[in-house]
């Protein structure tokens, strides 16, 4: 058995990135998947939360998951965001829990910034 990778990882996680960079630039472009406000509702996101969202992150929105969909937060959790629109939806968690909520922001360089 052979332990070689059928694929490069290092070139596969390019790739996803220069795709997520993409859609973060031109958000209204045709993609081979799934976008925006209707990827929300496929994975299943309160709407009435995310129709609170500022239009901009949610059309740019090119997510795998949903991270709500194991629980609601409760008070005293902290949410972890990655770049311009995960501090976007971690600003908007604070209304799962009605309390000041705390979140870290990792800065990245580039348009996902």
């Amino acid at each position: 058995m052979s332990d070689a990778l059928p694929v490069d990882p290092v070139a596969l996680r390019e790739e996803v990135k220069s795709r997520y960079r993409a859609v973060a630039v031109d958000p209204q472009a045709t993609y081979h998947f799934h976008t925006g406000r209707p990827l929300t509702r496929r994975l299943g996101y309160d709407q009435s939360v995310v129709a609170t969202l500022p239009d901009s992150a949610v059309e740019a929105f090119a997510g795998v998951g949903n991270p709500f969909s194991i629980g609601r937060l409760q008070p005293g959790e902290r949410v972890v965001g990655r770049g311009r629109q995960r501090t976007q939806w971690a600003c908007t968690t604070s209304s799962f829990v009605r309390v000041r909520s705390r979140f870290c922001r990792l800065r990245m360089a580039g348009p996902m910034s």
